[in-house]
C-alpha cells in the first residue's frame, strides 16, 4: 500500500494489528528520491503526478525484493473479489487493462492509448522488471499529453512481451470510456455482473470512477 504523507495519515494500531501481512510505504519516500525531486522542480503538476505511477510501482517492487506488485489507481471501486483477476493472470509476467473503446469513440479516444493505467500488474520476474524499468525511464524522459502521459508507453508491450502479457478480460476493471457498451444486472447473491456484445455475463471486479462528479448527496454523474 502506498499511503499519503506521514503527517497527513496515521494508521491506527488496531488496523496494523489486523493487516500485518500488508507492506506500507509513504509517498514521502518516493518524493524524496533524487530524480523525483528534479521532476517535481522542472515539470508541471500534471506531468509530475502522471510520472509517479510507474515510479511508485518500481519503488514498491524494490522494497518487496521482486515480489509481485500491482499498481491500482486510487479512484477504483471493487464490487467483487480481486482474486478473480489474480487467478486469471496466472503465471504471466505483466497484466494490463484494455480501454476497449466503442467503435464510435475509437478515433477520438485512441490518443489516450490502447491500455488504461488503472490496473498494471508485474510478477517480479526478470522480464517484468525489465518492462517496469523501461516504463520508469520513459516517464522520466517524457510524460505529457503528446505521449498520453504514462499510458501511451504501454502500447508497445504486446509486441515486447508476447504471450507473457495478460490482457485482462471484461469485468476486470471497467471505466466510463466503455460503459455504454455493457448491460448490467445483479445475480441471486447480490453480485454485480456485466455483459458486452451478447458475450457471457461476468462479475464486475472493479470500476474506474474517472471524471465522475457528485450529483446530490448520494449520486454520481
Amino acid at each position: 500500500l502506498l499511503l499519503s504523507p506521514r503527517d497527513e495519515l496515521k494508521i491506527p494500531e488496531e488496523i496494523k494489528a489486523d493487516y500485518t501481512h500488508f507492506c506500507y510505504s509513504y509517498i514521502d519516500d518516493i518524493s524524496q528520491l533524487a530524480f523525483t525531486k528534479l521532476l517535481k522542480e522542472h515539470r508541471s503538476y500534471p506531468e509530475y503526478c502522471f510520472s509517479l505511477g510507474a515510479i511508485a510501482t518500481w519503488h514498491m517492487m524494490e522494497s518487496l525484493k521482486n515480489k509481485p506488485v500491482c499498481y491500482l489507481d486510487s479512484d477504483l471501486f471493487f464490487y467483487n473479489d480481486p482474486k478473480l483477476v489474480l487467478d486469471y493472470i496466472g503465471d504471466k509476467d505483466v497484466a494490463v487493462i484494455p480501454h476497449d473503446f466503442l467503435d464510435s469513440d475509437y478515433e477520438r479516444l485512441i490518443k489516450n492509448g490502447k491500455f488504461n493505467v488503472s490496473v498494471v500488474y508485474f510478477s517480479g520476474s526478470k522480464k517484468s522488471k525489465e518492462i517496469l524499468g523501461e516504463w520508469v525511464n520513459r516517464v522520466i524522459s517524457k510524460c505529457d499529453e503528446t505521449v498520453a502521459w504514462d499510458q501511451g508507453y504501454l502500447d508497445t508491450w504486446p509486441v515486447k512481451l508476447g504471450d507473457k502479457l495478460c490482457i485482462l478480460p471484461d469485468g476486470s476493471c471497467n471505466g466510463p470510456w466503455s460503459w455504454r457498451a455493457y448491460d448490467c444486472k445483479y445475480n441471486e447473491n447480490g453480485k454485480l455482473l456485466i455483459m458486452r456484445d451478447n458475450r457471457d455475463w461476468v462479475p464486475l471486479v472493479s470500476s474506474h470512477f474517472h471524471e465522475h462528479h457528485r450529483n446530490g448527496s448520494s449520486h454520481l454523474d
